[in-house]
């Protein structure tokens, strides 16, 4: 099923779900990055927060239960993170 959201830009394809989307995705690979690259601790465990906050709203909205569980789990844990930094 095609998604029937207005374009969040006009003229644009990108709707407000697929920004999110890309935002996720953007920030889970930049917090990937910084892992691999030994760059901080503290920036990834922000990026990764905000990545799999951006895909666990994603899963709500769209009512998809795997993928709210496994972003919703990866949320609790890396907030205990967060508090410990």
């Amino acid at each position: 099923m095609k998604n029937q959201t207005k374009p969040l830009i006009l003229g644009s394809a990108l709707t407000r779900l697929e920004l999110t989307k890309w935002a996720g995705t953007g920030l889970l690979i930049a917090a990937t990055t910084v892992r691999a690259l030994n760059l901080g601790h503290g920036l990834d465990v922000v990026l990764s927060f905000l990545g799999v906050a951006c895909w666990l709203a994603v899963g709500v909205l769209i009512k998809d239960k795997p993928l709210a569980v496994v972003n919703g789990f990866s949320v609790v844990i890396l907030t205990y993170g967060l508090m410990r930094i």
